[in-house]
């Protein structure tokens, strides 16, 4: 992992939170499927990119992530695929917000707040 954000970062600077990378380190990518209620996620993936994941989006390098070039503006960083070929994004320079591609709402005030809102309700992102 340590190698792959160091890639990451050589090619596209520091343009990840911290507070993400962190995540990464510790708890690693991959899926949540449910709150601390025990509510499933049937709908949706909820899935941590990963930083090879994220490299693919941006560079437009997989066939997967087709919709993404147009979908995400130049200062937007995927890193929660919810399915459906959705995606929530940081925004570069903006620290941790959480917003939906190309929308000004924000979805939480960090990466903390984000953690928090799903583990109380699996899909809070569908509220707003």
């Amino acid at each position: 992992m340590k190698n792959d954000v160091l890639k990451f970062e050589n090619e596209f600077g520091t343009i990840l939170p911290d507070s993400y990378l962190q995540f990464l380190r510790i708890i690693g990518d991959g899926r949540l499927r449910e709150d601390i209620k025990g509510k499933f996620s049937e709908f949706h993936e909820n899935v941590f990119l990963d930083t090879l994941d994220i490299t693919e989006i941006l560079r437009k390098d997989s066939d997967e992530w087709d919709i993404y070039p147009d979908f995400i503006t130049d200062n937007e960083i995927p890193f929660f695929y919810i399915g459906d070929n959705s995606v929530l994004v940081f925004r570069k320079n903006d620290g941790s917000k959480v917003y939906f591609p190309h929308l000004d709402d924000i979805y939480a005030e960090s990466f903390g707040d984000f953690l928090k809102k799903l583990m109380r309700k699996i899909n809070f992102y569908n509220e707003l």
